[in-house]
C-alpha cells in the first residue's frame, strides 16, 4: 500500500509539473520579444553621427533601452537634456555649425520650448510617423479579430482619453463605459465587442472571436507592480502568446493571414513624436 501511494504521489507531481510548465511557458518565453530593439530603432531612425545629435528626456525604463545602441560602433551622439540644459544654446550652436541637426524627444522638446520660448526653431519630425491610437484602430481591417487592454498607466505616462475614446468608438461603434485597473475590450473590428469588462483584480478570461478562442490573462497586481520585463499580462491564441500586455493601452489584431499586429499607447513602447532644431532653417549656426 505505501508503494502504491508513493507511485500515485509521483504521478500526481509529474502531472502537476507538466501542467504548470504548459501553462507557464507561453508567458515566460521571451526569445521572440524584440520590442526593446524596435524602440531603439525607432528612436534613432534616420539619424547618424554625421547628421544629428539626439537629446532625450524620457522615463528611466526607456532610457535604459538606449544604452546598448549608445555603445555600439558608429553610435549616434546622444545626451540627456538634464545634463546639458544649462549650456543648451552653446550645444545647439556647436552642432549646427558642423552640420548636425539637434533632434529632441517629445518631453525634451517641451522642456526646451518652456525654457527658451521661440529662441530655437523647434519643428516636428515626421519620420518615423507617430500615429495616434485612433489612427491605428482606423487602419485595422473591418472584421479582423482584436483585443485591447487598458491598464492604469505609470505616473510617467498618461492616457489621452479623447484618443482612446475615438479608438474604442472606431473599433466597436460604442462608447467606452467600463473603467477599472484592468480593462479588456475584444471582438471583431466594426462590430459590438464580444467581451468588455473592467475589474480591479487580476483575472484570466477566455473569449471566442471569429471561431478562435483567445485567452486574456493578467499576471500582475496593480498598482503595486511597476516594472515587469515579461509584461503585465498576455493574450494567447491557441496556446501561443500574441501580445505582451503593458501598463497603458495594449492592442493586438489579426491580419488576414492570421499573423498578429501590435500597438501600444501611454506606455514604455508607445510611439512618440520627435522634434528637430534643423540646420537648414536655423541662423544659430552662424552666430
Amino acid at each position: 500500500m505505501p508503494r502504491a501511494i508513493k507511485a500515485v504521489a509521483v504521478i500526481a507531481m509529474v502531472g502537476y509539473l507538466t501542467w504548470r510548465g504548459w501553462m507557464t511557458w507561453p508567458i515566460t518565453d521571451r526569445h521572440l520579444d524584440h520590442r526593446g530593439d524596435q524602440f531603439v530603432e525607432r528612436t534613432f531612425f534616420g539619424l547618424s553621427a554625421r547628421n544629428a545629435l539626439l537629446v532625450t528626456r524620457m522615463p528611466w525604463d526607456q532610457e535604459n533601452a538606449l544604452y546598448a545602441a549608445h555603445y555600439l560602433p558608429q553610435a549616434i551622439p546622444w545626451v540627456r537634456l538634464n545634463e546639458v540644459m544649462l549650456h543648451f544654446p552653446d550645444l545647439v550652436r556647436d552642432n549646427l555649425s558642423i552640420g548636425r541637426d539637434v533632434v529632441l524627444t517629445a518631453d525634451a522638446a517641451a522642456q526646451v520650448v518652456a525654457a527658451y520660448g521661440s529662441h530655437f526653431p523647434v519643428v516636428r519630425d515626421n519620420f518615423p510617423p507617430a500615429t495616434t491610437l485612433a489612427e491605428t484602430a482606423a487602419r485595422i481591417p473591418r472584421g479582423a479579430p482584436y483585443v485591447m487592454t487598458i491598464l492604469t498607466p505609470l505616473a510617467d505616462y498618461a492616457v489621452d482619453d479623447n484618443d482612446l475614446a475615438d479608438a474604442v468608438q472606431g473599433l466597436t461603434g460604442r462608447s467606452r463605459r467600463e473603467h477599472g485597473r484592468y480593462e479588456v475590450i475584444a471582438g471583431v473590428a466594426g462590430d459590438a465587442p464580444s467581451l468588455h469588462f473592467a475589474t480591479d483584480q487580476p483575472v484570466v478570461r477566455d473569449v471566442m472571436i471569429a471561431g478562435d478562442r483567445l485567452r486574456v490573462r493578467f499576471d500582475s497586481w496593480l498598482p503595486f507592480d511597476t516594472f515587469r520585463r515579461g509584461g503585465f499580462g498576455h493574450v494567447l491564441l491557441r496556446g501561443s502568446r500574441i501580445l505582451f500586455i503593458e501598463r497603458g493601452v495594449s492592442l493586438v489584431w489579426l491580419q488576414p493571414d492570421g499573423s498578429p499586429d501590435v500597438a501600444y499607447a501611454a506606455g514604455v513602447f508607445a510611439p512618440q513624436p520627435r522634434y528637430r532644431i534643423p540646420v537648414a532653417t536655423s541662423r544659430l549656426a552662424s552666430r
